[in-house]
This record gives C-alpha cells, sequence and structure tokens, in this order.
C-alpha cells in the first residue's frame, strides 16, 4: 500500500496548511455531516463553510483558530478552497490515497 497522500494550502496571509488523511479525521468528517456524501453534495454546491470545516479537521486546527478559519480561506476564493476541500475528501474516502493508485503486493 502506498503512503498517505497530504495536500497543502496556501492562503493569502502567507500560512501553509498541510492537510493529513487520518482515520480519525475521516471519523471527525463523517460525524459532522451525517456521512461523507453529504459532506461531498455540500462542497458540490460550493458550502465555503463545509468546506472550512474539513480543511481545519485535515489540519488538525480547533477551537477558536478552527471558527477564524472562514476569514483566512476567504480571499482564495470559493473555487480553490472548495476544490481542496473535494480533493481532501476524496482522499478520506480513499484512505487516504487516490482512487487511481494501484495497492501494491
Amino acid at each position: 500500500m502506498s503512503d498517505v497522500v497530504t495536500l497543502t494550502l496556501d492562503l493569502a496571509d502567507g500560512r501553509s496548511l498541510t492537510l493529513t488523511p487520518s482515520a480519525a479525521v475521516a471519523r471527525k468528517v463523517n460525524d459532522h455531516f451525517g456521512g461523507m456524501m453529504p459532506a461531498d453534495r455540500r462542497l458540490k454546491s460550493a458550502d465555503m463553510e463545509a468546506a472550512a470545516f474539513i480543511i481545519s479537521a485535515g489540519a488538525k486546527i480547533d477551537g477558536k483558530e478552527a471558527s477564524d478559519i472562514s476569514k483566512a480561506l476567504w480571499p482564495l476564493g470559493s473555487g480553490k478552497v472548495v476544490v481542496t476541500a473535494i480533493q481532501f475528501l476524496t482522499l478520506l474516502m480513499n484512505g487516504g490515497r487516490w482512487p487511481s493508485e494501484e495497492e501494491e503486493d
């Protein structure tokens, strides 16, 4: 099996967020949205709050910083933010790998 894929999102203020998929993050996202498909539907409707939650979870940001993440994401525009969240959700739904990756023997 290949290594877990991480994503990096560069914020307008110069910070970078590294999104790391894990079972704990997948469970957090799943519990928050009532499943991965509801999360996917919200992202596909360009829901910035859903994207902010998923990105915060992937970057292991909690508390006040998580509630402020929307402000830091907004200057990037919904296209970049939502696409990144969709990519990360895809990784969560596939054990931390892209769906096209073959399992190694």
